[in-house]
């Protein structure tokens, strides 16, 4: 939650500092995202995006694949309960300065293989609950509809739409 709100409020203080006016209409929404995995006692979580930092000096997708299969072989697992988290922070000046961060996840395993070619991030190392293939095998409409971040922003639309009735 904490990581989707500094950026939002980046945007916003940015905003303000260039255009306060252009706040009176204006939603700023973000985003933080990570993958927990049980076997690893949650990790990457907050760390997803840089999970594979001590390894590499400029961390990509595929150095933290290749961390999160590392790991998960150091444990002798080969599939680990998992899931996505997703936070979507609002801030807005609409009717009063209000800020909102709204949850979301999906939950399923995580895998020491990479599977497909649909996706991004760990979508190839992630089956979702209720499914035998990963992410990277699903289709795009699939993972939308499973997607924890599709779950925030479901969750945060009630707020968004109190912002819009002023």
């Amino acid at each position: 939650k904490e990581n989707a709100l500094i950026k939002a409020r980046a945007v916003y203080k940015a905003l303000k500092s260039q255009n306060p006016e252009a706040l009176k209409n204006t939603v700023i929404l973000s985003d933080d995202s990570g993958i927990s995995v049980k076997a690893l006692d949650g990790a990457p979580g907050i760390y997803s995006a840089r999970y594979s930092s001590d390894i590499v000096e400029h961390p990509t997708e595929a150095s933290n694949r290749a961390k999160l299969k590392s790991e998960l072989d150091k444990k002798g697992v080969f599939s680990s309960p998992a899931f996505y988290t997703a936070a979507i922070a609002a801030i807005s000046d609409i009717g009063g300065f209000s800020e909102c961060v709204e949850l979301g996840f999906m939950h399923g395993s995580a895998i020491a293989d990479e599977r497909g070619e649909n996706g991004f991030g760990y979508d190839f190392m992630f089956i979702p609950q209720g499914y035998e293939l990963t992410i990277g095998q699903l289709s795009a409409q699939i993972k939308e509809a499973l997607s924890h971040r599709t779950q925030a922003l479901r969750a945060i639309l009630p707020h968004l739409k109190a912002l819009a009735k002023g």
